[in-house]
């Protein structure tokens, strides 16, 4: 297989829920996290399995956004992989034009349906995108 990244967000409630966290793997051993917001509402379920598990401070967003397109440049070329289509939703989300900064890069995403996936910490995006990958890999 190829050198690809491998995708995970965390994100508050179903479907159209605010991002919370993501993740990006490299199947080269190079990763990217960050925290992009704490939500004030939500369920009791995203505080006990998400929130307790981020790792990490929020950035602020134009942070966030600069060190992902940075990461995501570094990587260039690489398909990126997911398991849930709201992965490339919200990754996309955060390539939109910021203040006249513009990201011109070509994205390969493939979609991949996984059987049960053991993260080392469930529910942490850069866990889950790690345990992806490695799943992905011994297929």
């Amino acid at each position: 297989m190829t050198s690809a990244l491998y995708l995970d967000t965390e994100f508050n409630g179903f479907k159209d829920g605010k991002l919370i966290s993501m993740g990006l793997i490299s199947t080269c051993g190079d990763s990217w996290y960050h925290v992009y917001n704490i939500p004030q509402n939500t369920t009791q379920w995203i505080k006990e399995n998400v929130l307790l598990r981020l790792c990490k401070d929020v950035d602020p967003p134009r942070v966030f956004r600069l060190s992902l397109w940075d990461f995501l440049i570094k990587h260039e070329g690489k398909p990126i992989i997911a398991n849930c289509s709201i992965d490339f939703k919200h990754l996309t989300e955060m390539l939109i034009e910021e203040n006249g900064i513009k990201l011109n890069i070509e994205l390969d995403m493939h979609l991949i349906r996984s059987k049960t996936l053991k993260a080392r910490i469930p529910h942490n995006a850069l866990s889950d995108a790690e345990a992806l990958m490695h799943w992905h890999v011994s297929q």
